[in-house]
């Protein structure tokens, strides 16, 4: 897989068309070696850490990013953002955000992780201005599923890898998102902070039996499984993808902030949330704050890769 770059195409339809209905068949173009990015550039980590900070000017977003390998042996996240570009297309399409987890034995996670946002940064860029932004999210993540799932190692041997995603797309006021796994999105509106996605794991699925009255929440509680994913890309189908929308920049200090698993499973809400309130006017400092409160948590030796990137108007 080393060099290898999978794009997404509309191939034979014009870029203004809909992406709805579209055979995968027909839109995934492999390439080995070439690199072809619809808009802008990928910000990669390298060595233990990459911090980032942007103005996208077409949105007069800014976006900060931090990004630290923890105690884990491999950086398994991945993390791309539209740059600070006031490009044609960029401005019609919006800005696009994507942090994903990646899992798997060793390079498995990492390619994953990287397939799948390259695919769905790509594809959405050359689909050109799209009305329904949430259904294209949900497709593309569709058909990023089905090219992790086929991944190989050298000797021809499926990995067995995937990975999470969330995204957010900004375009005028609106912000629109999807997710699947349990990498999550946290919107600071008014002061308050809001949670808009769901863990894809098996406690979703034991709290739906708890709460139909089936099972007690002690039994919640207490099964040993239940951080499992029950959905992630690369799972081969079936997936859960849920997406969203919501008004962004209308209020002072709006904050949309991405992160995988490493931070708020070292992190309380109560203390993300106070964290956001105090940099919400500073958020380029945001991420690296929430990264170090992160590393402070939890037990010494067994921490995750750690992923945290901001939105925030100007």
């Amino acid at each position: 897989m080393n060099g290898m770059w999978i794009v997404l195409a509309a191939a034979g339809t014009a870029p203004e068309a809909s992406f709805n209905g579209m055979r995968l068949a027909g839109i995934l173009l492999a390439a080995a070696g070439i690199i072809l990015i619809a808009v802008g550039i990928i910000y990669r980590r390298s060595g233990r850490t990459k911090t980032v900070h942007k103005l996208n000017i077409a949105e007069n977003v800014n976006i900060s990013a931090e990004s630290i390998i923890g105690d884990r042996k491999y950086q398994q996240d991945f993390f791309i953002f539209t740059p600070d570009s006031d490009d044609g297309a960029a401005g019609e399409s919006g800005l696009l955000a994507i942090v994903c987890d990646g899992m798997g034995g060793m390079e498995g996670g990492e390619i994953a992780s990287r397939m799948c946002a390259e695919l769905v940064y790509n594809g959405f860029y050359q689909m050109g201005k799209v009305d329904d932004v949430c259904q294209v999210l949900r497709e593309l993540v569709s058909a990023a599923d089905a090219e992790v799932s086929a991944i190989t190692g050298q000797d021809g041997i499926k990995l067995n890898s995937g990975t999470t995603i969330v995204a957010v797309v900004v375009r005028g006021n609106r912000a629109y998102w999807v997710s699947s796994g349990d990498s999550r999105i946290y919107f600071l509106h008014n002061g308050r902070l809001e949670r808009l996605t769901r863990d894809h794991n098996f406690r979703m699925l034991l709290q739906e039996q708890c709460n139909a009255g089936y099972i007690s929440q002690e039994e919640v509680d207490s099964d040993c499984q239940k951080e499992a994913l029950v959905s992630y890309v690369g799972k081969g189908g079936n997936l859960i993808i849920d997406t969203g929308e919501v008004e962004f920049g209308v209020a002072q200090n709006d904050v949309i902030m991405l992160c995988s698993d490493g931070l708020y499973k070292t992190t309380c809400e109560d203390d993300i949330q106070r964290l956001m309130l105090q940099y919400a006017s500073n958020t380029s400092r945001l991420p690296n704050v929430l990264a170090r409160a992160a590393m402070a948590g939890g037990r010494a030796g067994k921490h995750d890769n750690i992923t945290v990137l901001t939105l925030s108007r100007e």
